[in-house]
């Protein structure tokens, strides 16, 4: 029998780990993209190779889609997007982030939070990438494997990715009539 336990973030809250993001964005900047994916790579596999919590792991995967997004050749992710999960690949990827990783049971827990922030605020990308690679001829990667109608593969993705951002512009008005933004960036 496993134990749920549910976090409420403050505004507080919130804000803190904005300014972890904001963080993580400069240090992008600063050290750049191949070696925030590079970091990412190791850090998953890192993680995948230790006895870490189901809720560690599990956000670890998700991890791995994030990684899966900014490296392939076939889906075209916008580049603000392609910002923001790189800014967040950057936090995950820094061991003395707000809880240090070699902290035993709980180091991962603010990049499970982290994450969870995360997909929630790119779930549609994420579900328009999901339903990508669904669509057809792609590998783990994300790569174009074996033959493709390429007209249809491109239509699908501009498809995925209009729907993505309708569905984002749908929450965040109706976040804004609610008066409430969760928003990292």
């Amino acid at each position: 029998m496993g134990l749920r336990i549910t976090l409420d973030l403050s505004d507080g809250d919130l804000q803190h780990f904005r300014r972890a993001i904001q963080t993580a964005k400069d240090t992008l900047s600063e050290v750049g993209e191949p070696a925030v994916i590079k970091s990412a790579q190791e850090l998953i596999e890192r993680v995948r190779a230790k006895q870490v919590p189901a809720f560690v792991s599990e956000r670890v995967e998700q991890l791995a889609l994030f990684l899966e997004m900014v490296q392939s050749d076939v889906w075209r992710i916008p580049p603000e997007v392609r910002t923001r999960v790189l800014s967040a690949l950057a936090y995950f990827s820094d061991p003395h982030d707000i809880i240090p990783d070699d902290i035993p049971g709980v180091g991962f827990l603010d990049d499970a939070i982290m994450v969870e922030l995360v997909l929630r605020e790119l779930k549609h990308q994420i579900d328009a990438y999901r339903d990508f690679k669904s669509f057809g001829s792609t590998d783990k990667e994300g790569r174009t494997s074996g033959t493709i109608d390429e007209e249809k593969f491109r239509e699908r993705r501009e498809a995925l990715g209009k729907r993505a951002r309708r569905r984002e512009r749908r929450d965040r008005e109706r976040a804004g009539m609610r008066g409430t933004k969760i928003s990292l960036w």
